[in-house]
Order: structure tokens, then C-alpha cells, then sequence
């Protein structure tokens, strides 16, 4: 795969109704695992503390075996970590030449580059989750929790090669 192509990443909602969608370029596509770049070009976005600002730049992983994303999010010029966003989602999927798309399941995870990590819309999660069925939700939560025991353990950084829940290759 070309990495100079551009890719279209898709956020669709439960019902599959299309919530966002940006360019990105891949990075690095290995069994399971998708990473791309991409550059935020929305107005800013706050979010319990945590801002994406235009001109950040993203590394953002997709896993076809995992119930999550993460962008890892760089601030623009200089280049210095901002930290973490992790969606609660379906396994990514490929739709389409050059298109992925995930279903966000509402549940995010902000992680700071000092460690701290804050929940956000949990409510949300659980009033959608009734809907889910008991393998997906099961499914789903053993993933969020293994995602956050692999940010307190320093198991994850995109741009170093580090994703969780992926084994590392020999050598």
C-alpha cells in the first residue's frame, strides 16, 4: 500500500449513520492493526480538559481484532506529545477502497502525557448498551479495561512502535 495515498477514516454512529469523516494518510498496515496520520483541520474541540486544536497532528491506530481506537495527538509545530483519545468502538473494518470505518460506541478515554486518564461518557455507554448484545458488551469492556491497564503499564505509544493488545514481532 502506498503511503502517499490518501484514505478516508469514517466514524459512524450505532444505527451506521455516518458522524464524521476525514482524510488520513497509512502509515503502517500489519495483520490487524491500521495506523495513520492525519492532521486535526476542525475548529478547536474540548473535551474534559483535553483540546484538539487545528494543525495537530495525529497518529491514529485501528485494530480489526480490539473493541478501540487511539489518536495519539502531537501538537502542531512543535511537535510535543498532548496525549491520548481512546473511542470505545466496534473492530475497525475496511469499506470500500481506501476507507475505513469504526462504530463508535460513545465511551472515550483521555489520557494525559503525565499519566492522568479521565472517562468520559459513561452514562452514555451504559444507556447504549442495553441495546448490545451480552458477547458484545462483554466483549467490549474486556477491551476498554485491558486498553487502560496497558496506558498505567506504558505499554502504548503509536509513534514508538507500542499498541496494545498486539504482539510484538521476534527479533
Amino acid at each position: 500500500m502506498d503511503a502517499s495515498e490518501v484514505w478516508w477514516i469514517r466514524k459512524l454512529d450505532i444505527l451506521y449513520r455516518e458522524r464524521a469523516r476525514w482524510p488520513a494518510r497509512l502509515r503502517l498496515h500489519h495483520r490487524h492493526v491500521w495506523l495513520f496520520e492525519t492532521a486535526f483541520a476542525g475548529p478547536e474541540q474540548c473535551v474534559a480538559g483535553f483540546c484538539f486544536r487545528p494543525g495537530d497532528r495525529m497518529l491514529e491506530a485501528y485494530f480489526a481484532h480490539r473493541w478501540f481506537n487511539i489518536f495519539e495527538v502531537y501538537r502542531g509545530e512543535s511537535g510535543v506529545l498532548r496525549g491520548w483519545y481512546v473511542n470505545l468502538s466496534f473492530p475497525a473494518r475496511l469499506e470500500g477502497p481506501r476507507q475505513l470505518r469504526f462504530v463508535d460506541l460513545l465511551l472515550d478515554l483521555i489520557v494525559f502525557p503525565h499519566g492522568e486518564m479521565v472517562e468520559v461518557d459513561r452514562e452514555e455507554f451504559l444507556s447504549l448498551s442495553q441495546s448490545l448484545p451480552p458477547a458484545v458488551q462483554r466483549a467490549a469492556l474486556r477491551d476498554w479495561q485491558q486498553v487502560k491497564d496497558a496506558f498505567r503499564t506504558g505499554q502504548v505509544h503509536l509513534a514508538r512502535g507500542r499498541f496494545p493488545g498486539v504482539a510484538r514481532e521476534p527479533g
